[in-house]
């Protein structure tokens, strides 16, 4: 029997669910995943006074940290959570709450490479051309590796509020150049947004009714959806194959002991982004023996990226000293792109536990730092060998380097290829 969740009409899945959980082998010393020295770093927060707070390129503009029945704060960098990152990875565009000196809250896009950023477009101020004044912004935000970025919004023409699109790229001297896109391409973008529709399901696939918490649609095609099967099984897909499932481990690793969260009066999952490399990370909430319940992102089911409780590095000193500490994530509010960064939105404490601000913030993925430990050496080498042993011994795709769907020879030589040029570049 084929497990896929399928796009005919309502969202539709294949029930499997044993095969979707790696066996527990008694012959295998049990391991639990843990990060080691991944590197987080803030790039826009709420934290009062701090630099990362000060709205980037207008002085006149403070980010406005989230009370009891507002929202506020950076948002993160999902396509569900106001914000996008180019397929390359190096640029990001996110929706923020912003206040000015006057006391006036609105909305601004802002728009980055690294940790350097600039104002796209704010309530309150003009729209290009004959357009009005913008009033909000719509989540759905793209931006492309040219910088080119696009974003729809409502705007008071004064003989109303409609909602169009616009297009723009930060031009000379870090001001943003806007246009306005006629209703006919604005309306092919809409339709782009939307994964191609199956006309059936496959012959001898199964489907069953599934309910859909969350759809997105990457820069590179591929589509991920997470939801509910009729039987309450909470699950993440990409292109219809299952990725992650709650109540099961959390890697491919038959090792594995922590399990993602099932059953704990909320959402198991909290995020999913993907690479045009065929790279996936998935957030959710986590139960370890010993360990309690926590909250991770997990790479390819093979690792765990980065966790609640992290250190954050808030100056952008390579050094996570700051006494600031992932708190949680923002729902839909991730991304990963091609370029080494995933970009993520989140709380912040302090080693007191105090949640200090909000804000976006990203992490290293270097995968050819197998081990996570924060550095690319000879350990690296010895633990992916370990994981493609127990992945051919065991028919996972723990150590499924090229991500072609299984653990082979090809993987060994794609893993080494990039090790040897981690080592002599850096990642």
């Amino acid at each position: 029997m084929v497990r896929r969740a399928s796009v005919i009409g309502l969202f539709c899945l294949v029930p499997a669910v044993a095969a979707a959980v790696p066996p527990n082998l008694p012959s295998l010393p049990p391991v639990a995943s843990a990060t080691g020295g991944v590197h987080v770093e803030a790039v826009l927060t709420t934290i009062a006074g701090h630099p990362t707070a000060a709205v980037p390129g207008d002085g006149a503009l403070a980010f406005r940290a989230a009370t009891e029945g507002t929202s506020g704060g950076v948002v993160g960098a999902g396509g569900g959570g106001g914000g996008g990152v180019s397929p390359d990875g190096r640029r990001w565009i996110v929706r923020a709450a912003v206040v000015d000196g006057a006391g006036t809250a609105g909305e601004a896009l802002i728009v980055g490479e690294g940790r350097h950023a600039r104002v796209a477009a704010r309530t309150g101020c003009p729209a290009p051309g004959p357009s009005g004044v913008f009033t909000s912004f719509a989540e759905a935000l793209t931006i492309g590796d040219d910088g080119v970025f696009s974003f729809r919004a409502m705007v008071d023409d004064g003989a109303g509020v409609r909602e169009r699109t616009f297009r723009g790229r930060i031009g000379a001297a870090g001001r943003p150049v806007l246009a306005p896109v006629d209703d006919e391409v604005a309306a092919s973008l809409a339709a782009a947004d939307l994964p191609a529709v199956e006309a059936a399901p496959e012959e001898g696939v199964e489907v069953i009714a599934f309910t859909l918490a969350a759809l997105r649609v990457t820069p590179a095609g591929d589509w991920l959806a997470r939801g509910v099967d009729d039987a309450g099984h909470e699950w993440v897909f990409r292109n219809g194959e299952p990725v992650a499932l709650a109540g099961a481990p959390v890697t491919l690793d038959p090792r594995e002991r922590e399990v993602f969260g099932a059953g704990a009066g909320g959402p198991a999952f909290f995020s999913m982004s993907a690479s045009a490399m065929g790279d996936v990370a998935v957030g959710g909430v986590t139960e370890a023996p010993g360990a309690g319940r926590g909250a991770a992102v997990v790479l390819n089911g093979q690792r765990v990226l980065v966790r609640a409780g992290d250190p954050v590095d808030l100056d952008g000193d390579g050094a996570a000293n700051d006494d600031a500490y992932i708190d949680a994530f923002a729902v839909d509010g991730a991304a990963l792109g091609d370029g080494g960064w995933y970009y993520f939105g989140a709380t912040i404490r302090n080693g007191a536990g105090r949640v200090i601000g909000e804000g976006l913030l990203r992490a290293v993925v270097c995968k050819p730092d197998w081990d996570g430990s924060g550095a690319v050496d000879s350990a690296d080498i010895g633990a992916f060998i370990s994981q493609w042993v127990v992945s051919v011994s065991e028919g996972v795709a723990l150590a499924d380097y090229n991500r072609d769907g299984a653990a082979d020879t090809a993987d060994v030589a794609a893993f080494l290829a990039a090790w040897v040029e981690a080592v002599g570049g850096g990642c």
